[in-house]
């Protein structure tokens, strides 16, 4: 559907300019502080996932809204870091194996959170039980990211350089039912913060996409393909899906408040797809993962999104 001009861009566009400024000024305010906290920290490197217990801790849920706020609702998700690596990182693929039918690791820059190298599932069978992955010298993250998980979930062993390690955990493969309770929490300090993204995606039309992507698509998986825009309250997302693009590429669909929390998310199964009509303005994030071994390029005429009003 071909959306035409929207008047609401007028009062809507100032306040998107505030808040993009807004969200800029605390990012950087945020970073400052979590930067401060890792160089007198002096802590061993753990895994860390979503939980109600760290969302208790103070600039936790700032960073994270700051850094990640495409909250991925259909993977488990674990991040070590920032960790220094002069040459490689040995992980044990293994339990990623047990844990997942679909899994990647990523290790990426740190700060900028840039993917470097990736490891996963979609690589096919692996020789061994630890994988060495080489990688330039410098300061990076590692994160997990398991979908289809198994009922016991572990994330696996690191080994940085041969030497410092990083210990396996285990989490109840219930651990995402938590993002059930994000939408409920006081937010207008976060509205603020992502008034901006709703306004940038609908009306997208009138802003570099280069832009769009950067300010909307979360990092860290070179794999994943993204669909994503806005839906006004009381309209609905389609999807026409081609039988043999859900037979090699799994589909997921989260969507997102204006303050960028996570109010429904669900796995698209059928080829004609259409969500419920929206109670509120929403913003949406379509995830396209492999479901396998990698084959070719990606098929753009497999999948059409679009929205419809109600």
């Amino acid at each position: 559907m071909k959306r035409g001009f929207e008047a609401s861009i007028f009062w809507e566009l100032p306040l998107a300019v505030l808040s993009f400024a807004f969200f800029k000024i605390v990012r950087l305010f945020v970073a400052l502080i979590f930067r401060i906290h890792q160089l007198a920290s002096k802590r061993q490197l753990e895994w860390r996932y979503a939980s109600a217990d760290l969302f208790k801790k103070p600039f936790v849920l700032p960073l994270i809204m700051t850094t990640g706020p495409r909250w991925n609702t259909h993977a488990i998700v674990g991040t070590v870091g920032p960790v220094v690596i002069r040459k490689s990182i040995e992980v044990n693929v293994a339990a990623a194996e047990r844990s997942a039918r679909q899994w990647t690791i990523a290790i990426c820059t740190f700060p900028g959170y840039k993917p470097v190298s990736t490891i996963g599932s979609k690589d096919g069978a692996f020789g061994s039980a630890t994988v060495d992955m080489p990688i330039g010298a410098g300061k990076y993250t590692i994160a997990v990211r398991y979908y289809q998980c198994s009922a016991s979930v572990e994330f696996p062993a690191l080994t940085v350089d041969g030497g410092d390690k990083v210990r396996p955990a285990t989490v109840p493969s219930t651990l995402n039912d938590v993002y059930y309770s994000l939408s409920k929490r006081p937010s207008l300090f976060y509205l603020f913060l992502h008034y901006y993204v709703f306004v940038l995606l609908r009306h997208r039309r009138y802003f570099p996409m280069s832009l769009v992507r950067r300010e909307f698509l979360p990092s860290g998986n070179p794999e994943t393909h993204f669909y994503f825009g806005a839906l006004r309250k009381a309209e609905r997302l389609t999807m026409i899906v081609r039988k043999d693009f859900l037979s090699s590429y799994e589909v997921y669909l989260t969507m997102y408040n204006r303050a960028s929390f996570p109010l429904t998310w669900c796995q698209v199964t059928d080829t004609d797809f259409a969500s419920p009509a929206s109670p509120v303005d929403v913003t949406y994030l379509v995830r396209i993962h492999p479901s396998g071994p990698a084959r070719g390029e990606f098929p753009d005429d497999g999948i059409r999104v679009s929205v419809q009003s109600a």
